[in-house]
């Protein structure tokens, strides 16, 4: 179980997060282990803690397994700071799916599987 999550979703923080527009926060930088998937459905924010002395400080999501990301038009996905910034997303690994997404105040969005074969729209 993931330990660094803070959720307003009145659910257990884990790998699934609800259908409903909620906001989950990143405490510190979370890794999606191989073998695991990140599903965030449509209508839910992410926000990545501020901690470090950097402009965007060091918490960020490390995406070893999968992240599948998929909003709709009408309720995207947000992945956003909590404070003045956060790292961003890192995608080390092949077949994530990120689609009617926004990402705000990240130092990066990274993909670094160099044979990767993610969708994003």
């Amino acid at each position: 179980m993931v330990r660094s999550v803070h959720s307003l979703c009145g659910i257990a923080p884990g790998f699934a997060l609800p259908q409903r527009s909620c906001e989950v926060v990143l405490l510190e930088t979370i890794t999606i282990p191989t073998g695991s998937v990140l599903t965030v459905l449509p209508g839910v924010t992410v926000k990545g803690n501020y901690l470090g002395a950097t402009p965007y400080g060091t918490v960020g999501l490390n995406v070893v397994g999968q992240l599948q990301a998929v909003g709709t038009p009408d309720r995207p996905v947000t992945f956003t700071a909590l404070g003045r910034g956060w790292k961003g997303i890192v995608l080390n690994s092949p077949s994530n799916t990120i689609e009617n997404v926004y990402i705000e105040k990240a130092e990066r969005f990274a993909r670094a599987s160099p044979d990767a074969t993610d969708r994003a729209r």
